[in-house]
């Protein structure tokens, strides 16, 4: 929808570009821009770990002045190999990372190791305050057995510790949110801060609004708190406190004839959307002749409210205790790594709408008018158990082995996972390294209705997946490193609808007594990736990555092999930036991107009232059903873009001062995301992703 793309993220991309901080000289709100010699690798821009499973952790530091990342860390994610932020179908800020042929909500998110309910505010901004992120970690495949919880990828993001050293307030006003910050010391080791955000769009997003066929009922909006305390006991031990939260809202409705409504009938009495998240955790780090040792208490509250008229209606109540040990041992030649964990999860829904189950990712979904609406509250209490064993040695000596195994269980589907996960590094001489990594995942349910003896079916398998991955890195000298490649994956046991339970051409419903969603599909992505990076020297950085790759799908009910939505099979970025001198650097960042897969239409049937459960073509019509062809048969045309920023830093009074621009799609290249089809489908708009035009933000940060 136009909205989405021409107003509410105009202001998205402008957050943040006003931002006064009254505080002392703070290295993780503005760092120093110092040029260094090439040993200090701790100013890598990219660092790709190696002892352990693989992955990708920037800085954010750096991110935070990449061009076009709208100083968010974790949208820098984007610049990363086989990484896009996928947006929905029918447009919407909100971009969750699909990575390496895997689903959006395929991902698992920690931060200071501890589960958080969700990281994207539904202005397509991350929940974290971007001021009190240090780095954030990627690994895109068989990634340590401590992660037990995804098929796609893990995020591991950390927030810097609190300064004992000094006091302040920050204040961080922008066009779409501000932020105040509060950092204190307690004494000797004990340090505190607290964030509090609050987004602002509610009051002027109607001025932006083009598409004049809704309004809004409740205006997007959304807060969202991080706090920690950290306490030094002693050289051995320190404890962190952790609590974060963020919530989101939006609804609206249509005017009376708009051709959402004329589509979609039951969309009459509007849509909504409502999330919250509440997070409080213990974090206590030991350090002893046993090893490193890490103690974790977390609970977790969840709330999420969805409307769609009459089609679908969900109220879901997540509540979960979390209590886990691990430890890092010191072991012969190598490292013991070995953790337990307990978790009891409390599922409540209230849930009304059609019968008509349908996973769109992996199907048609045909329209759902006729089939009966039910409504279910229901509960379900689930208990966890998990474990992990690694260990890490030296085979040889240049011969790195990291042999694990994820254990876990839980009562609800009564499986038991013993998965192996296997990482084998080969140090040719003192440049080169070869790399071997192959894990086994699987992962819990990502919609609650699933859990459901009427919406989806409490006997389903959870997905599972087997990643195999293969390596090549070159550290050509202290500043150049590259890294390529390549990667296979297989998912299992993916949610299909059960036909049964469909009304098809309009005349028959569904047998309730048959499980909405079975296991009948699976999925293979495979690829290549490269990444060339510098390291922070001479006053600049850089960064290239180009990955190719092949995403499919497979439906063992109808036997249909069809690509997946987000096969994107080229995917190229760079990243530039260069200090010119004591006051001005400059950055750009350009990315290519294949066009992202839909399926085409190619007219409409009309849909009419029943009349002795027989459609009567003399009544008006009720909507039109969509004559579309394959599945994610078509592909749009390529996405690329150019964005550029310049930063000037210099003093005011006695008080740091930078400024910084940004203009985001340089030459205003434009990306078709959608087709915004008329009533009838007989004519369509065509609906661009936001920017299509050059869209120029200004900011400056003052340190008090």
């Amino acid at each position: 929808m136009t909205f989405y793309h021409k107003g509410w993220f105009v202001c998205a991309v402008l957050s943040g570009m006003f931002c006064l901080q009254p505080n002392k000289a703070n290295s993780a709100v503005m760092p120093e821009q110092q040029e260094i010699s090439p040993p200090e690798a701790e100013l890598e821009v990219i660092e790709v770990l190696g002892r352990r499973a693989s992955g990708l952790k920037l800085s954010s530091k750096k991110i935070l002045q990449v061009a076009g990342s709208g100083n968010d860390p974790l949208r820098a994610l984007e610049a990363l190999p086989g990484v896009t932020l996928a947006t929905p179908a029918t447009g919407g800020p909100v971009a969750k990372p699909a990575i390496r042929g895997s689903s959006p909500v395929d991902n698992e998110y920690r931060t200071d190791t501890l589960p958080v309910g969700y990281v994207f505010h539904n202005d397509g901004l991350s929940t974290l305050n971007p001021l009190l992120i240090e780095d954030f970690t990627l690994y895109a495949g068989s990634w340590d057995a401590q992660y037990q919880d995804a098929t796609g990828a893990v995020i591991a993001t950390t927030l810097r510790d609190p300064s004992a050293e000094q006091a302040g307030w920050t204040l961080d006003a922008g066009a779409i949110r501000s932020a105040l910050l509060y950092e204190t010391a307690l004494h000797e080791g004990a340090a505190f801060y607290l964030s509090l955000r609050q987004s602002f769009i509610h009051l002027y997003i109607d001025k932006f609004i083009e598409d004049e066929e809704f309004d809004f009922a409740t205006p997007p909006r959304n807060n969202d708190y991080q706090s920690k305390l950290s306490w030094q006991i002693d050289s051995q031990n320190q404890l962190r406190l952790l609590a974060t939260g963020a919530q989101d809202k939006i609804r609206r409705h249509f005017a009376v004839g708009s051709r959402d409504v004329a589509k979609n009938p039951d969309l009459a009495s509007g849509e909504g959307y409502r999330s919250s998240y509440q997070q409080l955790g213990l974090v206590w780090d030991n350090f002893s002749t046993l090893g490193d040792s890490k103690v974790v208490v977390n609970y977790l509250k969840k709330t999420e409210d969805i409307a769609e008229g009459l089609a679908w209606n969900l109220n879901a109540d997540l509540s979960e205790w979390l209590l886990r040990a691990e430890t890092i041992s010191p072991l012969a030649a190598g490292e013991l790594h070995w953790g337990l964990a307990l978790k009891r999860q409390q599922n409540d829904w209230l849930a009304r709408g059609r019968l008509q189950p349908c996973n769109a990712e992996l199907e048609l979904c045909p329209p759902g008018l006729y089939a009966p609406i039910v409504a279910e509250q229901a509960a379900a209490a689930v208990q966890f158990a998990s474990g992990h064993l690694v260990y890490q040695w030296p085979i040889a000596p240049r011969w790195q082995l990291g042999a694990g195994l994820a254990l876990d269980h839980n009562d609800f589907t009564a499986e038991f996972f013993a998965e192996p996960r296997l990482t084998l590094n080969w140090q040719l001489d003192a440049q080169w390294q070869l790399e071997f990594k192959a894990g086994a995942h699987h992962q819990w349910f990502r919609r609650p209705e699933l859990l459901s003896s009427v919406f989806g079916n409490p006997a389903l398998k959870l997905e599972t997946a087997r990643h195999l991955g293969f390596g090549l890195s070159q550290r050509i000298d202290p500043l150049w490193h590259w890294q390529l490649e390549l990667y296979h994956k297989t998912l299992d046991n993916l949610f299909v609808s059960n036909p049964a339970r469909q009304s098809v051409n309009f005349q028959t419903q569904g047998d309730v007594q048959q499980a909405a969603f079975v296991n009948a599909g699976r999925g293979t992505a495979q690829g290549v990736e490269f990444l060339l990076n510098r390291n922070l020297a001479d006053g600049w950085y850089a960064w290239f990555s180009l990955g190719y790759a092949k995403t499919k799908r497979h439906n063992t009910l109808t036997g249909q092999d069809f690509n997946y939505e987000w096969d994107l099979p080229l995917m190229v970025n760079t990243v530039l930036t260069y200090q010119w001198d004591d006051h001005w650097q400059l950055g750009l960042k350009w990315r290519y991107q294949s066009g992202r897969r839909f399926t085409e239409i190619y007219g409409a049937t009309p849909v009419y009232p029943k009349s002795l459960d027989h459609s009567d073509a003399s009544a008006a019509v009720l909507f039109y059903d969509p004559i579309e062809g394959p599945l994610n048969g078509g592909r749009r045309g390529a996405l690329h873009r150019l964005d550029l920023r310049v930063d000037y830093q210099t003093v005011l009074g006695q008080y740091p001062v930078t400024w910084y621009f940004e203009v985001l799609n340089v030459y205003a290249h434009k990306t078709v995301q959608e087709q915004e089809w008329n009533a009838d489908y007989s004519a369509y708009e065509e609906d661009y992703e936001f920017p299509d035009f050059p869209l120029p933000g200004l900011g400056v940060t003052i340190r008090f």
